[in-house]
């Protein structure tokens, strides 16, 4: 006999005993699942009957690791054909929560998963914990049920709910708790970290479940999970920092990346401001450099690509820069808001050409270098220098307002104002081969993002 999901846990527990109760006997008349069946009339609920929910149940696959090193020497893909992960942990509490109640669980069984720079530093044991110095709890595991002492990699991603538990440890029903907008069958993305995404299935309390329309799945695929992370930063880069008006203009390097990319696109549609990137020429040739800067003109929605090398050192190309900014500027003011993921000169750069009173934000160090602030850019012309860190804001802010955040990026993809990076996609059992590919990318003239399948 197939224990349906749908079935509450009293209802499987039950009837497991009792199966295994008449195998030491014929099997007889069938009279006593008729009688527990109506006893249990009223959490033997039928659910949503969606493809997902009532399809065959996936057996349990993981990527995870034992010890931190490098990724490729260290991720494993686990899998268990014995497991399907249909029950839940016996209690789970949510960062979004001062408390210790348990919250309703749902079981979401993953689509696709980013491959990010914090995934990578996580494993390598080089990224701290945003909940440190939280007064948020964080009881979210990313530590294998099935797996011991092995360690689920993966920071966000999106997946689709097959169950929403009825009741905690069967005794109080929990369901009326669940908001309508989350039920079998939901598109979601979580709304907290630390829960490794990078497995077939995982079960999260409610409140750390974003909805996300249909549409963007049908319209990007498995693109559509790289918007989350991406775009929530740029969005908050945006937002969060400097009131923009409309016929501003901003300045970043690493335009080229995932988040600038999104930055240019979103400050043009959102906001009416003008987006110029700084790039590095690096080893490119003239022809993959002009290529480059097209993509990033046409996709990006860039105003202004500029070469950070042309620019180091020379005086005369720094002054011609900043009348650039200038006229690119509505109010003939130079960028009130700049962007930096790089650190070292680049950062320095940044800070050369930032009005007076403005600030500049970092969000990374792909360089690996500090950043060195001359003293009269503090007295005199009053810069900012902060940092921003979505785990952390992801953790600090409600609900709503995350959902607000998704619904927002959301409606630039389906509105076509916002293109996302090209993926390329590999299943979680070919773990080792899509970081081979990634490791490839660095060469890439436009890069594409890693994508992981967790549908196996």
């Amino acid at each position: 006999m197939i224990l349906q999901p749908w079935c509450s846990l009293t209802v499987r527990r039950t009837l497991k005993q009792q199966l295994l109760h008449q195998r030491q006997r014929p099997l007889g008349s069938l009279s006593w699942l008729t009688s527990l069946l109506q006893r249990h009339s009223q959490t033997f609920v039928p659910r949503c009957q969606t493809p997902s929910s009532l399809s065959s149940i996936r057996s349990y696959h993981e990527v995870s690791f034992l010890n931190t090193g490098e990724p490729k020497d260290v991720l494993q893909y686990h899998s268990d054909t014995t497991v399907d992960d249909i029950v839940p942990p016996p209690s789970s509490t949510s960062t979004s929560t001062t408390t210790t109640t348990a919250a309703p669980l749902c079981r979401v069984e993953m689509l696709h998963v980013p491959w990010n720079p914090a995934d990578v530093n996580t494993v390598q044991g080089r990224y701290p914990s945003p909940h440190k110095n939280s007064n948020k709890k964080n009881n979210n595991d990313n530590h294998s049920r099935y797996f011991p002492s092995q360690t689920v990699v993966g920071s966000e991603g999106w997946g689709r709910v097959t169950h929403v538990l009825q009741t905690d440890d069967d005794k109080n029903c929990l369901t009326n708790d669940i908001p309508n907008w989350i039920s079998e069958g939901s598109l979601v993305t979580l709304g907290a970290s630390g829960y490794g995404t990078m497995r077939s299935s995982l079960w999260v309390p409610w409140h750390d479940l974003l909805t996300v329309p249909e549409q963007l799945l049908d319209r990007t695929g498995p693109a559509g999970c790289t918007l989350f992370q991406l775009g929530g930063t740029a969005l908050r880069l945006l937002t969060d920092f400097v009131n923009l008006q409309r016929g501003d203009v901003i300045l970043q390097n690493a335009g080229n990346s995932g988040v600038g990319m999104l930055v240019s696109q979103l400050a043009q549609a959102l906001f009416g401001v003008s987006a110029v990137s700084m790039v590095r020429r690096g080893s490119k040739t003239v022809q993959e450099l002009d290529q480059l800067i097209d993509y990033m003109m046409t996709v990006g929605k860039n105003a202004l690509v500029v070469v950070e090398e042309d620019l180091i050192d020379d005086k005369e190309a720094m002054h011609t820069f900043q009348q650039q900014l200038l006229d690119l500027s509505q109010n003939h003011q130079l960028p009130k808001l700049a962007l930096n993921s790089v650190g070292g000169p680049s950062a320095q750069l940044l800070l050369k050409v930032l009005e007076s009173g403005g600030s500049m934000v970092t969000y990374g160090g792909m360089s690996g270098q500090g950043i060195q602030v001359g003293t009269p850019q503090l007295i005199f012309k009053d810069v900012r220098v902060v940092g921003y860190w979505h785990s952390r804001w992801m953790i600090r802010h409600d609900i709503s307002e995350k959902q607000d955040m998704i619904d927002t990026l959301a409606k630039a993809v389906l509105d076509d104002q916002l293109t996302l990076p090209p993926v390329e996609v590999f299943s979680l059992r070919n773990v080792h081969k899509g970081l081979q590919w990634q490791s490839e990318q660095s060469q890439a003239v436009i890069r594409s993002k890693l994508v992981w399948d967790c549908q196996e």
